[in-house]
């Protein structure tokens, strides 16, 4: 599953904590490119940083429609442990929100996918 843009995506979803604005232009340019090439493992990603760095900015409307796209992605990449991922984001926005109902769903569907600690 590891592609450049992948890997670029993921430099975009790192840095979304410490300089959200940094991961929106590096997020914005790898989903682009995905979306172009069809990479769907790179545009859940790129989603997820986009979706991470709305959390940061506190918009969390914007940050779950990205998140609800990174899962789409995610699940079109086959790639169960990135919808898993993208989906315990979604459940951290959802309860920053205070809908604990939805993010305990969201929860227990990305558990069924995640592997290991």
């Amino acid at each position: 599953m590891s592609s450049a843009l992948v890997d670029q995506a993921r430099e975009a979803l790192r840095s979304a904590d410490s300089d959200p604005r940094l991961a929106i232009d590096r997020a914005t340019g790898v989903l682009v490119r995905a979306k172009v090439i069809r990479d769907f493992a790179a545009a859940c990603v790129a989603e997820r940083a986009l979706g991470l760095a709305a959390i940061h900015g506190r918009d969390l409307d914007v940050a779950m429609r990205h998140l609800r796209s990174a899962i789409r992605y995610g699940e079109r990449s086959a790639a169960p442990e990135l919808v898993a991922q993208a989906r315990m984001t979604l459940a951290f926005a959802m309860g920053s929100r205070g809908w604990s109902g939805r993010a305990l769903r969201e929860i227990d569907l990305a558990l069924s996918d995640l592997r290991g600690t």
